[in-house]
């Protein structure tokens, strides 16, 4: 018996993890003048509807509410005139607060009277941006960090989608937490300098319905992170149906020529979304599917010493470059081109969700999202190093994740969240020149003119494969106590990796 303990217990508090939950719904609390009225919300563009009833001394709570709206909020007890709250929107993790006057039907005749929301006292410690704030924001690249960076606190560092790097407080930005419907999004591996698993966005931003950037959470659930918390959460059907076309692109025509008077490369970049959502059944079962696929070629700057580039090194001329490359196809590879070169950089996601009111007490959520990137990193050339086109590396990120949540009623005072999710990540970083060539095309440099030329295989990619599986399973219950409001819960997360990684010498 002594034994099965000693080997049980380490298992145990390596793979449970105490509350680490990121809620993608709101909650109400509020005040009634005298207890037990029964407070209803009902989101109007699903007819979801969640009743509870205040306590003796007035307090009442709505937990796990979709977040959005409009809401209608209806206090009422008999004996008295019922009010109400119109309008109401909430805000992901954000409890709203609402309170309620009731007047004796004896001591009025005829008086219409509307209950108010108050702002009360804001207790978050984040900053919140709903559909019409994310709508109003100009953007270049349409990439989360341009809508994060609202918050103060947060600086982007670098350009572009890929590269930018999200710095919350100073920290760097693998200490950050990126979440999309409470499941992780972050870099499995932490080499992405975006901190995130996919080269570029994350999540398309015309899926998007809320985005929540906390720094230091009042929520006991909330952890895993020590620089910030970036919660998305996308958007849901309704009873309506609702659609969405998202086109942009541009090129070398917007932007700027250099300071000496020569033109920026060629380039393009384009990006294509579409969202639509409705009923299934009208008032039961929702949906929601979104795509979009972007791509991007962009030529290097650099070449040879007598080509067209907009840069040149100093050592190498398109005759000598035409020479090395011969050589490489008489050892059996191409080497690739080196003057002003580009690889396009694509991606492709789809996201697909489902809710469901499955009765008074129980609704739930179905979410399935997967995402393709292929970029291929080209090392950049300076004035003493040309790089041939075929010496870069593919990396090619393939994300798939599925999610379903229960929310429950348990009684008027306890309600439930209970969580599925799996996360699974591919990467097969491998060398151009070795795709081509079928066989491992080692890494060549050759010393001239006192500077240096690279070609063949990418000297850290001889091998470098990725492959991370997680699953977790959360639960979550909240117990209305009247004047006070219980939080328990668990999480339990298994992780699967493997790291393949041999470099050529």
């Amino acid at each position: 018996m002594n034994k099965y303990f000693v080997h049980i217990l380490p298992v145990f508090f390596l793979s449970f993890q105490l509350i680490a939950d990121v809620d993608t719904t709101s909650s109400m609390r509020g005040l009634t003048n005298i207890g037990d009225v029964t407070v209803s919300a009902t989101h109007t563009p699903t007819g979801a509807t969640k009743t509870t009833v205040s306590s003796d001394g007035g307090n009442y709570s709505l937990s796990f509410l979709p977040i959005g709206g409009p809401y209608t909020v209806i206090a009422s007890k008999d004996g008295y005139e019922s009010q109400s709250v119109d309008g109401l929107f909430l805000t992901v993790g954000k409890p709203t607060n609402v309170a309620f006057n009731l007047r004796s039907s004896s001591e009025i005749e005829d008086v219409t009277v509307v209950g108010q929301a108050l702002k009360g006292i804001d207790m978050s410690s984040g900053t919140f941006l709903n559909r019409d704030d994310i709508e109003g924001v100009a953007t270049m690249n349409n990439s989360i960090q341009d809508y994060v960076k609202f918050d103060p606190r947060v600086v982007v560092n670098g350009e572009g989608a890929r590269d930018a790097e999200i710095i919350v407080m100073g920290r760097n930005g693998r200490f950050n937490d990126f979440t999309v419907d409470g499941i992780s999004y972050n870099d499995p591996f932490g080499l992405n300098d975006n901190g995130f698993a996919t080269m570029r966005n994350p999540i398309s931003m015309e899926f998007v319905d809320q985005i929540a950037v906390e720094i230091t959470p009042y929520d006991a659930a909330r952890g895993g992170f020590t620089g910030g918390s970036i919660a998305v959460v996308t958007k849901s059907g309704g009873n309506n149906f609702e659609g969405s076309v998202y086109y942009s692109s541009r090129d070398e025509g917007n932007v700027g020529d250099f300071q000496d008077g020569s033109k920026y490369p060629t380039f393009e970049e384009e990006f294509t979304s579409f969202t639509f959502s409705g009923p299934i059944i009208k008032d039961r079962l929702f949906f929601f599917v979104g795509y979009e696929e972007n791509e991007l070629n962009e030529q290097t700057f650099w070449g040879t010493s007598d080509s067209n580039a907009p840069l040149k090194v100093s050592h190498v001329t398109n005759a000598e470059a035409d020479q090395i490359a011969a050589r490489a196809v008489a050892l059996g590879f191409e080497p690739g081109t080196y003057n002003a070169y580009s690889y396009p950089e694509t991606q492709e996601s789809l996201t697909v969700k489902l809710n469901g009111i499955i009765n008074d007490k129980n609704r739930a959520v179905l979410t399935y999202s997967t995402s393709e990137d292929y970029y291929v990193n080209l090392y950049g050339s300076s004035s003493r190093t040309l790089y041939f086109s075929d010496y870069g590396y593919k990396k090619d990120p393939k994300i798939d994740r599925l999610s379903f949540t229960l929310y429950s009623d348990i009684t008027d005072r306890l309600s439930t969240k209970i969580r599925y999710s799996s996360f699974d990540f591919v990467e097969d970083d491998a060398s151009i020149s070795t795709m081509n060539a079928g066989f491992a095309v080692p890494d060549i440099r050759i010393d001239t003119g006192g500077g240096r030329v690279y070609l063949g295989g990418d000297r850290y990619r001889g091998v470098n494969f990725i492959e991370t599986a997680r699953e977790t399973f959360s639960f979550k219950a909240t117990l209305d106590l009247g004047m006070h409001v219980i939080t328990g819960g668990v999480e339990i997360k298994t992780d699967d990796t493997r790291n393949d990684f041999g470099s050529r010498y």
